[in-house]
């Protein structure tokens, strides 16, 4: 499943026909045509609804066709009246929104906004950073970090700032859900389980703020299609130890898998290309030793995960009493990509 799905999948069955509904009487854009923008016009065109065409600013897109669809180069007098242009580029969202503002095109909107815009769940974001996948006044955020220091985070990785949230509702330096004491029908994280030094408490955290019914959705990367490849993949014995040693911080184990590390191409892993087997250097090790005992936190990922792992470990967490959220679902990462989704529901 892809994020486009994701999004789609969370919606009733009643706002998805109120969405089709007003598509269908529109002239419809998407701008982008990369993983997002080929995922909305196949979903929009499994939908019967018509995408006139598919913007993008890369040039070497231009003359390709998504589902006969074609990309071309932004130009605002191809569009005609009664239009909507529904945003697909991720992290670039905003670029975009700018460059079209400046142009007079009004009616735009970033595919999440649209189809989450009537959903009016209490929902919490865990790690927004500057691209959260939901906004709005139903919408609360968590994170490490306080606004500003995200805005300096996003900078310092080359990242628009521009996305980050005006607010951040609870803030804690160690990742502690428990400051929260309000409820919500949805939490959402993605790429954030893997980091927990111990994941039973954190799906125990989840499960004390959701509401009966309510469902935690995630994006979780797959250790075969990322920099992970080579590390060996999380079981259910190494969840259940991390929790009952009470791990508040990262095992020198997970810090040393750093060392441990490849590419992050999703194309070229799917490809079989993974890249030589890392060296290790014995000076990275010692630093990293050195820190630890400093009580340094240094963070990285806890876990390893494919899709059947993350399944057989919920199962085993559910047998032993430990976490009490079921598995709702678990989806298969789509070819390409490196995240799969699952989705977790308090009973």
């Amino acid at each position: 499943m892809d994020k486009v799905r994701f999004v789609w999948q969370l919606l009733s069955t009643n706002q998805k026909e109120n969405i089709v509904k007003e598509l269908q009487r529109k002239h419809v854009y998407i701008f982008g045509g990369g993983e997002f923008g080929t995922a909305l016009c196949s979903l929009l065109s499994l939908e019967k609804i018509r995408v006139q065409c598919i913007f993008d600013n890369a040039e070497a897109k231009w003359g390709l066709k998504i589902d006969e669809v074609p990309i071309v180069k932004f130009e605002e007098n191809i569009i005609e009246d009664d239009y909507i242009v529904l945003i697909a580029a991720g992290v670039y969202e905003t670029e975009i929104k700018k460059q079209l503002l400046a142009c007079g095109i009004n009616n735009i909107i970033g595919f999440e906004e649209y189809f989450l815009q009537e959903n009016k769940l209490e929902i919490l974001e865990i790690g927004p950073l500057n691209n959260p996948l939901f906004r709005g006044n139903n919408v609360k955020y968590f994170d490490v970090l306080p606004v500003d220091e995200l805005i300096e985070k996003t900078l310092s990785w080359g990242l628009d700032p521009a996305g980050v949230p005006e607010k951040i509702d609870y803030v804690s330096e160690c990742a502690d859900l428990g400051i929260i004491k309000d409820k919500f029908q949805v939490v959402f994280s993605s790429n954030c389980i893997e980091h927990q030094p111990d994941l039973v408490k954190h799906l125990m955290d989840v499960e004390n703020i959701l509401e009966a019914g309510g469902k935690y959705y995630l994006v979780i990367p797959d250790k075969r299609y990322c920099f992970d490849y080579y590390n060996r993949q999380s079981d259910w014995c190494d969840v259940v130890a991390a929790h009952f040693e009470k791990r508040r911080v990262h095992s020198l184990r997970s810090l040393f898998a750093i060392e441990n590390r490849t590419h992050n191409n999703a194309k070229e892993h799917w490809a079989g290309n993974h890249g030589e087997a890392p060296s290790v250097n014995p000076d990275n090790i010692g630093n990293l030793i050195r820190e630890y005992n400093e009580g340094k936190y240094i963070d990285t990922h806890a876990w390893y995960f494919t899709p059947e792992s993350f399944k057989e470990i919920m199962e085993r967490l559910n047998e032993m009493g430990l976490v009490k959220l079921k598995l709702a679902n678990v989806y298969e990462t789509e070819k390409d990509s490196c995240n799969f989704f699952a989705i977790l529901e308090k009973k």
